[in-house]
């Protein structure tokens, strides 16, 4: 045989063996998600609404927030089973407690740590609260933000537990200027305020939003506004250790 059919062979053969390969190779495998609800809230608003914040492994169960709805309007705390069993745990009803709850965190000792948003109590308006929730969906206010506004306005918040036990919080407005806090609290009700943005210039960023941990005793956040071109900014707030209170 020809060099040339010896050469169409091996092409041929060579194609072949590729072919092969791919047909035997194992094909990635594609996971599938299957979307379904556990649970509707109640068309009366009597379960709450709006659920917008993650939800909060604990003890086994689920358990969230809903910002609006409940017996009073004012929001709600509920759980849910992996099942879909609900239980609503908490109505709030503003006054000395809040309202139009904000975050929820596990407090790693067994209780369940929020945010509220202000509400008036006897004519004076308090712009933010503080509250540790039991497992038997006993509430109790641990801190009510001074009615100065110079320790933060709670609107869009966010609240962590540090890597100390203590919680790490911002508040969208208030402090000196008025552009937002950075604030620790202990489980235990003591509050220390931290930073004041916007008080190192509009560079800085203003309005903060979000706030993690990354490593102890690194906070990082981004701020809604403010910045060199006046779009926000992302932050780094550092001090190392978290030093506990």
């Amino acid at each position: 045989m020809s060099d040339r059919g010896r050469r169409g062979r091996v092409v041929l053969s060579g194609a072949a063996l590729a072919v092969g390969l791919w047909l035997s190779a194992p094909r990635a495998a594609t996971a599938q998600y299957l979307a379904e609800a556990i649970h509707y809230f109640a068309t009366d608003g009597s379960e709450g609404s709006q659920p917008d914040t993650e939800l909060i492994p604990f003890g086994g169960d689920l358990y969230g927030i809903c910002p609006r709805g409940g017996e009073y309007g004012d929001g709600t705390i509920f759980k849910v089973t992996p099942a879909g069993a609900f239980t609503k745990i908490y109505d709030f009803q503003g006054d000395v407690e809040g309202r139009f709850p904000l975050a929820l965190v596990d407090g790693g000792d067994g209780n369940l740590y929020g945010l509220n948003s202000g509400s008036a109590h006897n004519g004076t308006f308090y712009p933010g609260f503080f509250y540790r929730l039991s497992p038997d969906g006993t509430e109790t206010t641990m801190y009510v933000f001074d009615f100065d506004q110079t320790e933060g306005v709670l609107g869009p918040s966010s609240l962590i537990r540090g890597s100390d036990g203590n919680f790490y919080g911002t508040a969208w407005q208030g402090g000196d200027p008025a552009f937002g806090t950075l604030y620790r609290l202990t489980p235990a009700g003591s509050y220390t305020k931290l930073h004041e943005f916007g008080a190192g210039g509009p560079p800085e960023g203003v309005f903060p939003t979000s706030l993690v941990e990354a490593g102890p005793g690194n906070l990082y956040g981004t701020t809604a506004a403010g910045g060199e071109n006046g779009y926000g900014t992302i932050r780094q707030e550092r001090k190392t250790p978290l030093s506990r209170a």
